[in-house]
């Protein structure tokens, strides 16, 4: 500091060279003062890393505790959905009177025990029961509230279904499904409906669309096989849209937790940055008090340097550079108080700095924490509706596309 101060090599040999240091002889116990000062303060400031670093530990290891729960949750949401889809369209594919006869065919090849074989087929039945079943409840729920509101917007036609290029006795048989619907749902039965035979035996409940005795009466079983891939398909977005509203929720849930533990963090930080503040402002007021002890004796140095050359004491020791300044009074006590304001503004602007800098960590920390809690639940939301449209899309391609208002309404106009 003192090689920058431009006095300095003036004031550091008066009266002479020879005989400098008189103005200046308290520097060394002013920068000794502060070397323990300094000393001291890097220790404190030592402790202060280290709160910062436990305290980002606890809160670290707080968070992602709490993410860890969440996300297990919500892992086991998605397995449960994966596996929901996967059994439903193997079930369909059990139904499936090709797939099955492949199956049978290869089993009898290989030597299969008949016994296991029928075992196997009872257990393959009761699934794709189980599963249709389900659809096909969740269907006639969703269809029951659909002719609700229908009937609420116009009760005229509200229960009857026209399609187009269809003969007489297709309408008649559609109308009689829908009653057996209505029926069976007013009943609270819950199983898979046959014209012909509704038995609940679990073999009997199944049976392959298009095979004889599947929908009774001889008929070719198209309208339930359409009825059945379109109430799976029904039923398993369904799933898959409560599927997603669960996995949003949680993620809310996430988010509002995340900014509750961010906010302690940044107060429990922030205190922590507060105490190390107020260190610098500690030390810097102590080394402010050193030098107002070196300028008060070096002022007073001065002025009996000034009595002493003004009597002639000094004219012997004086060399002519130093007769020049303290010839003039005004020029000398100038560079005396230049060479303390100095000295103050070094320490006014080192202070600045210290603690600008550690409002500026402050700063950082808690911004990068927001981008980062940012990035994270919108990466999350993106994952959540990237799920959701790969899951629809699969459903869309095994159980055909869900048909929008708009088309139904053209649909019943035509």
């Amino acid at each position: 500091m003192t090689f920058l101060d431009p006095e300095f090599e003036k004031l550091r040999k008066l009266p002479h060279e020879k005989d400098g240091g008189t103005l200046v002889k308290g520097l060394p116990v002013f920068r000794e003062a502060t070397e323990r000062l300094v000393e001291e303060f890097t220790k404190q400031m030592e402790k202060q890393r280290g709160r910062k670093a436990e305290e980002t530990r606890e809160w670290r290891g707080v968070l992602d505790g709490a993410l860890r729960e969440r996300n297990e949750k919500a892992r086991g949401l998605v397995k449960k959905l994966d596996t929901t889809v996967k059994h439903a369209f193997r079930a369909l594919e059990l139904n499936d009177p090709n797939h099955g006869n492949e199956i049978l065919g290869n089993e009898q090849h290989t030597g299969a025990d008949p016994v296991n074989v029928r075992l196997e087929n009872a257990l393959h039945a009761k699934r794709i029961k189980q599963v249709l079943r389900e659809a096909k409840t969740a269907a006639r729920s969703e269809r029951r509230r659909e002719t609700k509101n229908e009937s609420a917007r116009d009760d005229s036609d509200a229960r009857g279904f026209v399609f187009s290029g269809v003969n007489d006795a297709s309408k008649t048989r559609v109308g009689h499904d829908v009653e057996e619907s209505d029926a069976s749902d007013e009943d609270g039965d819950t199983e898979f409906d046959s014209d012909s035979d509704t038995t609940h035996d679990d073999e009997s409940d199944v049976s392959h669309p298009g095979s004889p005795g599947a929908h009774g009466n001889g008929s070719d079983g198209s309208d339930s096989e359409v009825d059945v891939y379109e109430s799976v398909g029904r039923w398993l977005r369904l799933r898959n849209d409560s599927t997603k509203e669960k996995l949003l929720a949680i993620e809310m849930h996430c988010a509002d937790f995340t900014s509750d533990l961010i906010f302690e963090y940044d107060r429990s930080y922030s205190d922590i940055c507060d105490k190390s503040r107020a260190l610098i402002t500690t030390l810097f007021t102590e080394m402010r008090a050193l030098e107002d002890a070196y300028f008060a004796e070096m002022a007073e140095a001065s002025t009996k340097m000034l009595e002493l050359f003004s009597t002639g004491r000094l004219d012997d020791v004086c060399d002519e550079d130093a007769a020049v300044i303290l010839g003039d009074k005004d020029t000398f006590m100038n560079a005396v108080r230049a060479h303390h304001d100095f000295h103050v503004n070094a320490i006014d602007q080192k202070e600045d700095l210290l603690v600008t800098e550690e409002r500026r960590r402050l700063e950082a920390t808690m911004r990068d924490l927001n981008v980062w809690e940012r990035e994270r639940n919108r990466g999350r939301v993106g994952e959540i509706t990237g799920l959701w449209e790969r899951t629809k899309l699969s459903i869309d391609e095994f159980c055909g596309e869900e048909e929008s208002d708009d088309d139904e309404e053209e649909e019943n106009r035509l």
